[in-house]
C-alpha cells in the first residue's frame, strides 16, 4: 500500500497543514471480482462501481476501528486513457461519493492517490485559478500529475482551497489507536531497490546493472531478465531509507 507515502505528501509544509492519512483496512480483490467492477474503456462508469462496491463494505458503526471516510480503489487494470485516475468532485465524507479510483503503478502511485483525493476539495492548478506557474514545479494538483519524491510541492492555490477539506467534520475525528505501534518514518528501510523495481514494472523486474554509469542514488533504473540490457525508469531515485550505494541511505530533503 502507498498510503505512509501519501501521508508523507499530505505533511509536506508546503500545504500549510498537517493532514493525517491513516490506514483502517484493506481489502484484497481477486482478478474475477475487479472485472466486475471496473469497465474497460468506461471510466466513468467503473468510477461509480467502485465507489457504490466501497459504501457497501461500509461499517454501519462510526466508532469501528475499521470504519473509513474515503476509499481508495487501487488497481492494475486498464479503466481508460493511460495515466488517467477519477475522483467524485467534492464527494469528501458523502457515503456514496467519497472515493477515488487509481491506477496502481508501483511507489509513485503515492503522488496520484494524493491528487485523486486532493480532488474532493481543490481544483486542477491552472484551471480556474492562478496556479499554472507552479505546473512545472511539481505541483501535486497539476493536470498532469508530474510530481516525484525528490520534487514535489503543493501550490498556493491548494494550500487556499484547504479550507474546504477542513470544512468537512469526518475530517475531524481522531482514528488513531495510540496503543498502534509506530511505523519506521523510512520506507526504503523495508524494500530494497529490487523490490521498488518490482512494484514499479512488475514480476521480474530487478535494479538494472547492465550499465555502471547509473548512479542508483539519483535515479533508480530498472530491466527485465529477459532483456537485461534494456533499462526503464520512473525518472525519480528510489524511496527514502533506501540502500543504494556504498554505506550510502537514500535520503530526500525539501
Amino acid at each position: 500500500c502507498v498510503c505512509p507515502q501519501v501521508n508523507e505528501i499530505y505533511h509536506d509544509q508546503s500545504l500549510g497543514a498537517k493532514i493525517n492519512v491513516v490506514l483502517v483496512r484493506i481489502i484484497m480483490l481477486g482478478y474475477g471480482k475487479s472485472m466486475t467492477l471496473i469497465e474497460r474503456g468506461n471510466p466513468s462508469q467503473s468510477l461509480e462501481n467502485v465507489c457504490r462496491w466501497a459504501f457497501l463494505q461500509q461499517k454501519q458503526d462510526i466508532g469501528d476501528a475499521e470504519y473509513h471516510d474515503h476509499a481508495i480503489f487501487l488497481t492494475r487494470q486498464e479503466f481508460g486513457p493511460t495515466g488517467m485516475q477519477y475522483a467524485p468532485v467534492t464527494g469528501m465524507c458523502h457515503p456514496v461519493r467519497s472515493c477515488t479510483l487509481n491506477h496502481e503503478d508501483g511507489f509513485s502511485s503515492a503522488f496520484v492517490v494524493a491528487h485523486e483525493t486532493g480532488h474532493l476539495g481543490m481544483e486542477h492548478d491552472g484551471q480556474g485559478n492562478r496556479c499554472a506557474d507552479e505546473v512545472h514545479m511539481g505541483s501535486i494538483m497539476a493536470p498532469l500529475v508530474q510530481a516525484a519524491f525528490h520534487r514535489f510541492q503543493w501550490s498556493r492555490c491548494s494550500m487556499q482551497e484547504l479550507g474546504r477539506y477542513l470544512s468537512y467534520d469526518c475530517l475531524r475525528d481522531d482514528p488513531f489507536d495510540h496503543n498502534w505501534p509506530s511505523l519506521p518514518q523510512l520506507p526504503g528501510l523495508h524494500y530494497s531497490m529490487n523490490e521498488q523495481c518490482r512494484f514499479d514494472f512488475g514480476a521480474g523486474y530487478t535494479m538494472c546493472t547492465a550499465y555502471r554509469t547509473f548512479d542508483p542514488c539519483k535515479q533508480l533504473w530498472c530491466s527485465h531478465p529477459d532483456n537485461p540490457f534494456f533499462c526503464k525508469t520512473k525518472k525519480g531515485p528510489p524511496i527514502d531509507g533506501t540502500m543504494c550505494g556504498n554505506g550510502k541511505v537514500m535520503r530526500t530533503f525539501l
